[in-house]
């Protein structure tokens, strides 16, 4: 019984990255850094990923959550608050 749930677990993880798969994504890490890139690919621990020309191997256990990344509304967020700083 304790097998079907995890199939079930990972089936559920396998269509939750499925949908960012070949997009642009910025994935935040339990230790505050984030990385912005393209997702490549994902197994069941770990995930693949393209930035800057460059793939960084990401492990699942260090994903806090991982979000759509639209790098023209980041600067446009950055520029709002530089101008709010003046």
């Amino acid at each position: 019984m304790t097998t079907q749930v995890k199939k079930e677990a990972h089936a559920t993880q396998k269509r939750l990255y499925a949908k960012f798969l070949n997009q642009s994504v910025k994935v935040y890490l339990n230790s505050g850094r984030s990385i912005a890139g393209k997702l490549i690919e994902y197994d069941q621990f770990t995930l693949c990923m393209k930035v800057k020309g460059y793939e960084h191997l990401v492990y699942k256990h260090h994903i806090e959550f991982v979000r759509p990344y639209i790098e023209e509304v980041d600067s446009k967020k950055k520029k709002t608050e530089e101008e709010k700083g003046k």
